[in-house]
């Protein structure tokens, strides 16, 4: 795929509008094959919510895959791309300060892969680096509390050593 300075201006565009649009804590994205074109703001959508399965006060338990699908980015093109839950950006995780996140993972792309939660801090097994990938087809629980005085719009992304720019 080729892309121009004009596809990457417009993909910086879009990605900023959507996180400017939302108040969650925890904003994900995951994957783009094809570049994307944004002439108004009416053409942009806001990712799915996650739904919180979790009936316990300050928990919030949601479930992620990691797949590929086929998307259209750009009207009239559909691309094969990396997403969470067939959405790229991936749905919006709503959480607060405190409360804590239960996040099962499935990653059923045909290599390794991380979530890693940017720019929140959290314990190092659970933050998605490159140091705990979860290998292809497997599985795993990311369990964290949203620390107080964090209040803010973050994304999650994938983070697996020398393929994070091909994931993403």
């Amino acid at each position: 795929i080729h892309w121009t300075t004009q596809d990457l201006e417009n993909l910086f565009v879009r990605l900023i509008r959507r996180v400017v649009g939302f108040s969650a804590v925890v904003l994900g994205g995951f994957g783009a094959g094809a570049s994307p074109a944004v002439s108004t703001v009416a053409e942009l959508t806001q990712p799915p919510l996650l739904k919180n399965v979790s009936s316990t006060p300050g928990t919030v338990e949601v479930t992620i895959t990691a797949a590929a699908t086929r998307l259209s980015l750009k009207p009239g093109v559909t691309s094969e791309v990396l997403a969470y839950n067939g959405s790229s950006p991936g749905p919006t995780l709503e959480a607060n300060e405190g409360d804590k996140v239960i996040e099962h993972f499935a990653n059923e792309l045909d290599e390794p892969t991380t979530v890693h939660w940017h720019g929140i801090h959290l314990p190092i097994d659970q933050d998605g680096s490159p140091f705990h990938p979860v290998p292809a087809k497997g599985r795993r629980d990311y369990v964290f509390t949203i620390p107080r005085g964090s209040a803010g719009t973050y994304w999650y992304h994938p983070h697996l050593h020398h393929r994070t720019g091909y994931q993403i």
